[in-house]
């Protein structure tokens, strides 16, 4: 056997450390030493011609740092063997096995090295990623620190948590002193490691590298990865359980409870947990039965028996173990009489103490380790008849109940990642078949830097969420992006949440789910194992249409519907043509980082200092020194570098310049636009009509936002009007009599002047208004609302549908459909009710348009319609039962067409352009709409025969969405509109 073959002057890790940066490789084939024969121990054992130079490197790269690792684990060994050799006389040396695995990396790593491609391919990453780690700033220290003391806060926390878990009963006020202290500590860094991120753009990208990283280990070690929701769970349980006693768990099938618990209890007492034997059996039987052994009477326990007590069965006197967290799964499935009892008793079973279990004669000690949990689908509104609820008596029983829920698109796409990377945190896949397509724009921001305002000129990484491809639009991105969509879909629609097929209605929703994501990271983990020849798109529909075919148990709508969902995001589960293999480029930690689209990664290309203030010259020869502001009178806002039109004090209207204000008298310094005589800057002030002034007076009265008029749609839109721009106040093509504005007052409706273009002849379609409203509510656009931390909180659009400047994201449902998005409000003065009519949820597009009817005659005519509206009721009488029997024929777009055709639907429903336009407007004056969950139905029909809707308000934004006309809902109703 050989010995010695290590380096001799120095350690191994030492002395791959002390080389200069630039080819560790190199380096350690150079000082190993020559006494292990590897001049031929690969040579035509391995055959990598199938590789290309930068797949060999990647695989030179692996097996280095495995063999660095081999060497210095034998190393370490043989130094501590000689600090022991005087109590005994015998070292440890390697065995033949370690030397055989030893020789066979060296000769790999030299062989492959010795390849000239290879080697350049190895060189060139590799001081790649040196120079972009030398770019991070001085931050990096400060970053690694903190990375490297979240992982032991986290250990530190999991052992308190196990080690007070094993004493409860006998817990002291030290012990959850320390719990609390080390859960406050955990915060505590953890915030602080955000503060840094979010001040780096580049250690964002490290940071989503490592956790990639962080998430393959995991997976390596436990099977199971700790994503931030289920690294919240762990925490949450973890504190439950400590000091609480049974615990129930419930979230939709396919969301991972069971894996959930089954990892937790691993971390708490070091032990997979227990699990009862169905919804059959009774409580008893899970505890003990009878058994004879001999001539000796005994119990043999159960699944909960066992897990309770640490033993098999009474003969026993000492435990076999501490006892085991058990799962009862399907708890609500069970009679509840059945529920009752279990909680009833095992609610009493406290570790430490001793009861009498069911059956059981003699007192039996409760094991530390001991935790009931349940594990439940909890009846619901959505799945009223397909679930048991579980009675209130029983609910109360349980000192705590935790939900889980689906893992997110983000947490799904990490997880898919981290199954394709290897224990060297490389990526063995091709970068093309990973992540989303990103386009680059650049952006204007202010920042302070030393207390002085900087102009910065960044460019930033927008994500493409679709392309035309073949003459039709498809979702971009890598395969891997695009399945993490598809997934993320199946597990809303079995949780019976809004997707991207929400046009189908109720035939959006799953029964079962038929891929989850530990399928989809064993689908990955196969394909790297494998080293097939084809693309890991390929790869994993072959699997999943494998997994279709066993599955007999799932009905034909489930799977075409999962087919769907896939096809949204060109993912062709039916499609033989063999696809293409994307080229392999090496990733370094870098461009793994990049990957992510939840990272938000900007560059700073250029900065210059923002003057505050400045100076003109006047025609006079004054100067005139001014701050650059914004200066607001008369309702009117006024920015620097806008013109704006002005009436001076002889009665004419002119273009202005607005620079800023004045620094002596504080008025507005507007300079002529173009060259005007007279003047008087110091007096601006907005066209006024005196018939929408009085308009105004009325309607105000209940409040400023019911008038919606020329200034509010200047002030939301930016631009600017003049007095040609404005309409005649008027009302079905008649002017508005005062009367009539006192009614609609009265009726508590609002007067919303509406606009179809720009003074300048721009249409006012969807996307212009957002864009336009976005833009004047400045840097934060969509943004309405954030936390103490910057962290957005509350958008005015829906986030998934509009960018933060109110480009229409690609992803939106409506992106593709181009009728809808070049429509533009219907123009003029229109009274609308403030809200959907309380009464016109739940009924579908007919009966609400019959509800209009009605409102309109009884509320606007004194129940008689003027001729017009007579024949337009007629014909939708006329029509209807035609109408009726299309949609009952699931003939929607014909129906939508008649319906959009008909009078009376063009004279009562509102356009969603209409919705959208005084939505913005409204919100710009002050009063959010539709704040409360509800949509307001339009007239606007999509191609697949929907109506469009517009609401919910929420967190993540106002909606738009489409529904067939025979759908209903309790959150879906129609205002009250007339133009």
């Amino acid at each position: 056997m050989e010995k010695n073959f290590l380096p001799k002057s120095e350690k191994i890790d030492v002395t791959i450390k002390k080389k200069p940066q630039e080819d560790p490789v190199g380096l350690f084939l150079e000082r190993f030493d020559k006494t292990l024969d590897i001049e031929h121990a690969v040579k035509g054992e391995i055959d990598l011609s199938y590789l290309t130079a930068e797949q060999k490197a990647e695989s030179m790269w692996a097996v280095f740092q495995n063999i660095q690792k081999a060497v210095i684990r034998i190393k370490v060994r043989q130094e501590m063997n000689e600090t022991r050799r005087e109590l005994k006389d015998k070292k440890r040396e390697p065995s033949e096995e370690e030397l055989n695995d030893l020789r066979l990396g060296l000769g790999m790593i030299k062989n492959l090295y010795a390849d000239e491609e290879v080697k350049k391919a190895y060189r060139d990453n590799y001081q790649r990623h040196i120079q972009e780690s030398k770019s991070i700033n001085g931050d990096l220290e400060n970053f690694k620190v903190l990375k490297k003391t979240i992982l032991f806060e986290e250990k530190n926390f999991d052992d308190y948590s196990k080690r007070i878990f094993g004493k409860r009963g006998k817990t002291t006020e030290i012990d959850r002193l320390l719990f609390k202290t080390s859960k406050n500590r955990l915060g505590e860094i953890r915030n602080k490691l955000k503060d840094l991120l979010d001040t780096n753009a580049e250690l964002r990208v490290l940071d989503q590298f490592e956790k990639i990283s962080e998430y393959a280990k995991q997976l390596e070690e436990e099977g199971y990865m700790w994503l931030p929701s289920r690294r919240k769970a762990l925490e949450d349980f973890e504190e439950a359980a400590i000091f609480g006693g049974p615990l129930l768990v419930f979230g939709e099938s396919g969301t991972g409870k069971t894996e959930l618990i089954r990892a937790t209890s691993v971390k708490l007492t070091g032990k997979i947990s227990a699990e009862t034997g169905g919804k059959n059996v009774r409580l008893q039987d899970l505890v003990a039965k009878p058994a004879i052994a001999g001539d000796r009477n005994f119990y043999k326990f159960g699944d909960i028996g066992r897990a309770a007590t640490g033993k098999t069965t009474t003969l026993e006197d000492e435990r076999m173990d501490d006892g085991r967290i058990v799962i009862d799964d399907e708890f609500n499935l069970l009679d509840q009489a059945e529920q009752i009892e279990r909680l009833a008793k095992i609610a009493s079973w406290k570790p430490g103490r001793r009861v009498m279990l069911p059956g059981i004669t003699e007192e039996i000690e409760i094991a530390p380790n001991f935790l009931y949990c349940a594990s439940v689908n909890l009846a619901s509104e959505k799945y009223a008849g397909g679930r048991k609820d579980i009675p209130l008596e029983v609910m109360r029983k349980f000192r705590k109940k935790m939900e889980v829920g689906f893992l997110s698109r983000e947490e799904i796409y990490d997880a898919m990642q981290a199954a394709l990377m290897d224990e060297n945190g490389r990526m063995r896949v091709a970068k093309g078949e990973i992540g989303p397509a990103y386009d680059e724009k650049e952006e204007i921001k202010t920042v302070e830097k030393d207390g002085q305002k900087i102009k910065q000129n960044v460019r930033v990484w927008e994500m493409r969420e679709q392309e035309e491809r073949g003459g039709k639009t498809v979702a971009s991105g890598g395969f891997i992006w695009r399945l993490s969509g598809a997934i993320d879909q199946l597990n809303k629609s079995i949780a019976h949440e809004e997707t991207v097929l929400k046009s189908k209605g109720e035939a959006q929703y799953l029964n079962k789910i038929l891929i989850d994501i530990g399928q989809i990271t064993q689908f990955m983990k196969n394909y790297i194992a494998t080293e097939d020849k084809i693309s890991l798109e390929q790869f994993v529909i072959e699997e999943i249409r494998s997994q279709f075919s066993e599955m007999k148990s799932f009905s034909m709508e489930d799977r075409e519907l999962t087919r769907e969902f896939f096809a949204h995001f060109d993912i062709d589960l039916n499609d033989d043509a063999e696809k293409l293999i994307s080229k392999f480029e090496i990733m370094t930690p870098r461009d793994i980082g990049l990957l992510s689209p939840y990272v938000k990664y900007e560059k700073v290309v250029s900065e210059e200092p923002v003057l505050s203030e400045s100076f003109y010259v006047s025609v006079e020869g004054k100067r005139v020194e001014y701050k650059i502001q914004k200066f607001e009178k008369d309702g009117t806002e006024f920015i620097p570098g806008e013109v704006y039109a002005t009436v001076t004090e002889d009665g004419k209207k002119y273009a202005r310049k607005f620079l800023g204000v004045d620094k002596k008298n504080g008025l507005p310094v507007l300079v002529p636009y173009k060259k005007e005589p007279n003047p008087h800057p110091e007096n601006p002030s907005s066209f006024e009509r005196t018939d929408i002034s009085i308009a105004q007076k009325i309607m105000e009265r209940g409040g400023k936002e019911f008038f919606l008029g020329p200034n509010d749609a200047e002030q939301t839109f930016g631009f600017k009007l003049e007095a040609k721009d404005i309409p005649p106040l008027e009302i079905d093509g008649k002017p508005l009599t005062r009367e009539e504005i006192e009614r609609h007052q009265k009726l508590g409706d609002k007067l919303v002047l509406n606009f179809d273009k720009t003074p300048d002849g721009i249409p006012l379609n969807i996307e212009e208004m957002a864009e336009r409203a976005l833009k004047v509510l400045g840097s934060d656009g969509n943004v309405i609302e954030r936390d103490k931390d910057g962290k957005p909180t509350k958008y005015l659009l829906y986030k998934d549908q509009f960018a933060e400047n109110g480009k229409l994201k690609s992803g939106a449902w409506f992106f593709g459909e181009a009728e809808i998005r070049k429509q533009t409000p219907k123009a003029g003065w229109q009274f609308v009710s403030p809200d959907i009519l309380p009464n016109s949820t739940s009924k579908n597009y007919l009966a609400q348009t019959e509800l209009l009817i009605e409102n309109a005659k009884n509320n606007f005519f004194d129940g008689k319609f003027p001729p017009e509206y007579q024949e337009a009721e007629k014909e939708f009488q006329t029509k209807k039962p035609e109408i009726e029997e299309l949609i009952k024929d699931n003939k929607y777009i014909e129906a939508v067409k008649a319906i959009s055709t008909l009078k009376i639907s063009n004279l009562l429903h509102e356009p969603v352009q209409n919705t959208i336009f005084r939505y913005l407007v409204s919100f710009k004056k002050g009063k959010q709409l539709f704040t409360d969950g509800k949509y307001s139905w339009s007239i606007c029909a999509s191609s697949d025969g929907g109506f469009l809707s517009f609401g919910d308000a929420d967190a993540d934004g106002a909606h738009v969405r489409g529904s067939k006309p025979d759908f209903s809902y309790g959150l879906l109703g129609v205002v009250s509109s007339r133009f």
